[in-house]
């Protein structure tokens, strides 16, 4: 086998690939002999049918392209070693059948989609913003305070009518109006806990307010006509409830059991246990705006790369991927498949395509860059940071570490998968370690309503 660098353009290598007669013929020969040991012909023991039987059954061409398929996995070997390419895919193959005669050479085209060149910029002249952290006030203290009391609450049943705050089990059957009322998708009656304190349409809060244990209640909407599920857009819906039980948020004392539920650790006080939140307030800010400084490092150092391609055969990919993930989200949260979802709209789906599209080139294009940066500086994760996933993962879950580790490596994926992350955020670190960082007089503020489990916010 001899070989020919044809050129390149982008990331697409073209080689040529000159085969000798002796080469084919050895991988034709062998062809034969698989393909009569498998073949189940009438009239024909295995491993006896001759090969102008088999020619009959798949043509010459398909001996051909059996003896090809033989001879490919060793020559794309050969061919990435030999030129040291570092492909994305596997290579195109370029031939033409009919140019084969047995006993003769023959020739073929590899065409290798191999990972692009990228030029980094110098991390050094990339200049992020950071804003202040706002002072925690004791108003927000208070503020946060009444949110974490509402999130450590428990539920408690109630021998009394629904109010504002309280949570309704009930049985519910939908109903949708067609030619009649019809029970949607055949489903019979579903439990619910229904929690009359979050955004609740405002027909069904209204006709469960004041309603107890027993009583049975309907409402009649109509749904909106660009609501996202199509199955229901414009529809009368009708809603048959029977109440269960209704439960009160019981909230809990402010007192040395709530503080060490909040903070995990002994408060002697009020005041003791308000300065340790005050103090997990700070962390937590201070946090997210590491993460939005190194998020926006990550950007310009993604924008700033210069790339001559991104290869198709990732974008593809991750196209798929994206779209495996939205067919999932669709049918939890909208019952619908992808098609129900897009419907016969040509355009709706031609915008879709093209946003799933350009979403998997962002997400190929920012791998690629970071992958790049990490190999520029050496960036890898060793055992003993795997190992310390292992526990942090471990205590979050409640498992042991040992346990957790045997269940990861019964699958190399989830490792690896575990190992690109660890990876990942060390060069988002690197980034943000290396540009220069200007602070701002601006205040930075966020919405704290995540900020709903200090200890796993980086509390003691």
């Amino acid at each position: 086998m001899k070989t020919e660098l044809l050129g390149q353009e982008k990331n697409i290598v073209r080689i040529k690939v000159d085969f000798e007669a002796g080469e084919f013929m050895s991988s034709l020969g062998e062809a034969v002999r698989e393909l009569t040991e498998k073949a189940k012909i009438p009239g024909f023991r295995k491993g006896h049918v001759p090969r102008k039987v088999l020619e009959m059954r798949f043509g010459k061409k398909g001996l051909y392209s059996e003896a090809i398929e033989k001879m490919l996995p060793g020559t794309i070997k050969q061919v990435v070693d030999d030129y040291d390419l570092e492909t994305t895919d596997t290579p195109a193959l370029d031939l033409n059948l009919d140019s084969i005669q047995e006993g003769q050479p023959f020739s073929c085209e590899l065409a290798f989609e191999v990972m692009p060149v990228i030029s980094l910029p110098e991390l050094e002249d990339i200049e992020v913003e950071r804003p202040r952290c706002p002072e925690v006030t004791e108003e927000r203290i208070d503020e946060v305070l009444a949110r974490l009391r509402t999130y450590y609450a428990t539920l408690s049943p109630v021998d009394r009518a629904a109010a504002e705050g309280d949570v309704v089990s009930a049985d519910c059957v939908t109903q949708v109006f067609g030619d009649g009322w019809e029970t949607l998708d055949g489903q019979g009656s579903e439990a619910a806990d229904i929690n009359l304190s979050e955004d609740l349409r405002d027909e069904i809060r209204r006709a469960l307010l004041g309603k107890g244990k027993g009583d049975q209640v309907e409402v009649e909407l109509t749904i909106e006509p660009d609501h996202e599920n199509k199955k229901l857009a414009g529809r009368k819906l009708r809603y048959s409830f029977t109440i269960m039980e209704v439960k009160e948020r019981v909230l809990p004392e402010v007192g040395p059991d709530f503080y060490k539920a909040v903070t995990g650790a002994e408060c002697e006080s009020e005041e003791v246990f308000r300065e340790k939140l005050r103090e997990h307030l700070v962390s937590y800010l201070e946090a997210v705006i590491r993460d939005r400084v190194a998020s926006a490092a990550v950007e310009q150092v993604v924008s700033r790369s210069e790339l001559d391609a991104v290869p198709e055969s990732l974008v593809n990919r991750q196209a798929e991927a994206i779209k495996e993930r939205d067919i999932a989200e669709s049918q939890k949260n909208l019952g619908l498949n992808l098609e129900e979802y897009l419907g016969r709209s040509d355009a709706k789906r031609t915008v879709y395509e093209e946003s799933v599209r350009s979403q998997a080139a962002d997400a190929v294009r920012r791998f690629l860059v970071l992958n790049k940066v990490g190999e520029k500086f050496g960036v890898t994760v060793a055992d003993d940071e795997l190992d310390a996933e292992f526990v942090r993962l471990a205590s979050i879950y409640g498992v042991e570490p040992a346990r957790l580790k045997a269940m990861f490596y019964k699958d190399d994926n989830r490792v690896l998968e575990m190992a690109h992350e660890l990876r990942r955020g060390k060069i988002v670190q690197l980034i943000a370690e290396k540009v220069r960082i200007k602070d701002v007089d601006e205040v930075f503020d966020t919405d704290l309503s995540l900020f709903n489990a200090p200890r796993a916010e980086g509390g003691e």
